[in-house]
């Protein structure tokens, strides 16, 4: 791929990560190509591509609840479409995986790589059904592949349901806060660092299935989250507690070693520092 522009696909390139992994890419000249339709249809795209990104997926509990049969289909099928299609060009597959296949941390302990699987809600059983996928795809046919554990991804520009754009608005607005788990123990990491563990993550020399976590490392109390943002925007005006979804455990941290080893990946925002950016960009919007 050397002395031309690394061909990329990005697909859900509408969400979250997927704008600002393309944004980034772009940034630094990638040849990039932006699927954000029904990924099980991958296969009609004409351009080929070096690198699949694929973040695509249905992750919202109620569509789930309302649809399985379409949400399983779109994360477990589409998985497979796009490692199709990536066995047809010679791509590599990097693919968004979630910390939630974990379920709950043993003894409250920092999570490997190995860690026992015990997938505690549908989206995390899609997800693991699609890193089997991964896995049966390399060993039956070659497919190159690299599988990305997120942990609580957060950033600006994410839809205000998540929990950090939640107390952030909530400050802003001067509104009570409402919490399920305000003692949970979560590992939040920031966008940008996400970001850069994909494109390492393209670069990685050789890869059939590897996996690897991302996260922070570091064990964050909610209520401590809390303090932290007040400090950067402001008081709160209390708070609610509602109680726990079904399966969400109370503890999930990273253990990000084998990243840093192999990835040559180290986070650069701490939580600290990545509420000051979010609250920059929210003041560059007024």
């Amino acid at each position: 791929m050397s002395g031309e522009p690394i061909r990329a696909i990005v697909t859900g390139s509408q969400g979250f990560i997927g704008r600002a992994l393309t944004a980034r890419l772009r940034c630094d000249r990638w040849d990039v190509t932006e699927w954000s339709v029904d990924v099980r249809t991958i296969a009609r795209l004409a351009a080929h591509a070096d690198v699949v990104f694929h973040l695509a997926a249905a992750t919202r509990a109620e569509q789930f609840a309302s649809a399985p049969h379409m949400a399983y289909e779109v994360n477990v099928a589409g998985t497979l479409a796009v490692l199709q299609y990536c066995q047809s060009v010679g791509a590599r597959c990097i693919m968004a995986s979630t910390s939630g296949v974990y379920g709950a941390a043993p003894a409250g302990r920092p999570l490997s790589e190995e860690a026992p699987i015990h997938p505690l809600t549908p989206y995390s059983i899609s997800k693991w059904l699609a890193e089997c996928l991964c896995r049966q795809q390399a060993e039956a046919f070659g497919v190159s592949s690299v599988i990305l554990r997120l942990f609580n991804v957060y950033g600006a520009g994410q839809q205000g349901s998540f929990l950090i754009p939640h107390l952030i608005g909530g400050l802003l607005r001067r509104e009570r806060l409402r919490l399920r788990m305000p003692d949970a123990v979560r590992d939040f990491v920031y966008i940008d660092d996400v970001v850069e563990a994909f494109v390492n993550a393209a670069r990685l020399a050789e890869s059939k299935g590897s996996v690897f976590n991302i996260g922070s490392g570091r064990p964050t109390r909610i209520r401590d989250v809390i303090q932290l943002a007040e400090t950067v925007i402001g008081p709160s005006c209390g708070m609610d507690t509602t109680g726990p979804d079904a399966g969400e455990p109370s503890v999930v941290v990273a253990d990000i070693t084998k990243a840093q080893s192999q990835l040559r990946w180290m986070p650069a925002y701490d939580l600290f520092s990545g509420l000051c950016a979010m609250r920059s960009h929210l003041e560059a919007m007024v």
